[in-house]
Protein backbone atom coordinates (compact mmCIF):
# COMPACT_ATOMS: atom_id res chain seq x y z
CA UNK A 1 0.00 0.00 0.00
CA UNK A 2 1.07 3.46 -1.02
CA UNK A 3 -1.34 5.17 -0.57
CA UNK A 4 -4.76 6.41 1.33
CA UNK A 5 -7.86 5.48 0.04
CA UNK A 6 -9.83 8.10 -1.56
CA UNK A 7 -12.51 9.70 0.75
CA UNK A 8 -15.97 10.58 -0.58
CA UNK A 9 -17.03 14.35 0.70
CA UNK A 10 -20.55 15.39 0.29
CA UNK A 11 -22.80 18.07 2.29
CA UNK A 12 -25.69 15.59 3.28
CA UNK A 13 -24.48 11.66 2.53
CA UNK A 14 -26.59 9.08 2.32
CA UNK A 15 -26.15 6.66 5.12
CA UNK A 16 -24.36 4.04 2.39
CA UNK A 17 -21.86 6.77 1.84
CA UNK A 18 -21.71 8.00 5.40
CA UNK A 19 -21.42 4.19 6.05
CA UNK A 20 -18.24 3.74 3.16
CA UNK A 21 -16.94 7.10 3.97
CA UNK A 22 -16.20 5.69 7.75
CA UNK A 23 -14.84 2.48 6.39
CA UNK A 24 -12.14 4.29 4.45
CA UNK A 25 -11.69 6.51 6.87
CA UNK A 26 -10.57 3.39 8.96
CA UNK A 27 -8.73 1.78 6.30
CA UNK A 28 -7.03 4.62 6.55
CA UNK A 29 -6.41 4.71 9.95
CA UNK A 30 -4.92 1.11 9.43
CA UNK A 31 -2.67 1.97 6.35
CA UNK A 32 -1.28 4.93 8.44
CA UNK A 33 -0.15 3.46 11.26
CA UNK A 34 1.44 0.40 9.41
CA UNK A 35 3.31 3.22 7.27
CA UNK A 36 4.81 4.71 10.75
CA UNK A 37 5.56 0.90 11.89
CA UNK A 38 7.11 0.40 8.38
CA UNK A 39 9.26 3.79 8.70
CA UNK A 40 10.20 2.41 12.29
CA UNK A 41 11.60 -0.96 11.72
CA UNK A 42 13.58 0.14 7.93
CA UNK A 43 15.67 3.26 10.03
CA UNK A 44 15.97 1.61 13.18
CA UNK A 45 19.64 0.91 14.07
CA UNK A 46 18.65 -1.54 16.98
CA UNK A 47 15.95 -4.00 15.19
CA UNK A 48 15.51 -5.24 18.83
CA UNK A 49 14.44 -2.36 20.46
CA UNK A 50 12.59 -1.29 17.60
CA UNK A 51 10.38 -4.59 17.39
CA UNK A 52 9.86 -3.64 21.39
CA UNK A 53 8.21 -0.58 21.00
CA UNK A 54 6.21 -1.63 17.84
CA UNK A 55 5.04 -4.21 20.75
CA UNK A 56 4.62 -1.66 23.31
CA UNK A 57 3.29 0.87 21.93
CA UNK A 58 1.54 0.15 17.99
CA UNK A 59 0.13 -3.10 18.43
CA UNK A 60 -2.86 -1.97 20.70
CA UNK A 61 -3.18 1.00 17.90
CA UNK A 62 -3.30 -1.58 14.95
CA UNK A 63 -5.55 -3.68 17.25
CA UNK A 64 -8.00 -0.23 17.80
CA UNK A 65 -7.70 -0.04 14.51
CA UNK A 66 -8.55 -3.38 13.16
CA UNK A 67 -11.80 -3.70 15.43
CA UNK A 68 -12.85 -0.43 13.94
CA UNK A 69 -12.44 -0.86 10.47
CA UNK A 70 -14.23 -4.13 11.12
CA UNK A 71 -17.48 -2.67 13.00
CA UNK A 72 -16.90 0.29 10.32
CA UNK A 73 -17.02 -2.55 6.96
CA UNK A 74 -19.79 -4.49 9.03
CA UNK A 75 -21.76 -1.70 9.30
CA UNK A 76 -21.48 -0.73 5.42
CA UNK A 77 -22.38 -4.03 4.54
CA UNK A 78 -25.45 -3.88 6.53
CA UNK A 79 -26.35 -0.49 4.83
CA UNK A 80 -25.67 -1.86 1.50
CA UNK A 81 -27.52 -5.39 2.44
CA UNK A 82 -30.53 -2.87 3.19
CA UNK A 83 -29.67 -0.93 0.17
CA UNK A 84 -30.02 -3.53 -2.25
CA UNK A 85 -32.97 -5.42 -0.54
CA UNK A 86 -34.83 -2.07 -1.03
CA UNK A 87 -33.92 -1.52 -4.43
CA UNK A 88 -34.85 -5.09 -5.24
CA UNK A 89 -38.57 -4.74 -3.63
CA UNK A 90 -39.03 -1.88 -5.44
CA UNK A 91 -38.17 -3.33 -8.89
CA UNK A 92 -39.50 -6.85 -8.25
CA UNK A 93 -43.37 -7.39 -10.08
CA UNK A 94 -45.87 -8.00 -7.69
Amino acid sequence: MTESLPEKKGEDPSSLDRTHAEFVAALNEEYRLMSQIDKILKTAEDRAVAERLVLDQYAPLVDAAIRHSRTALEEWLADLRRATAEVESYSSPE
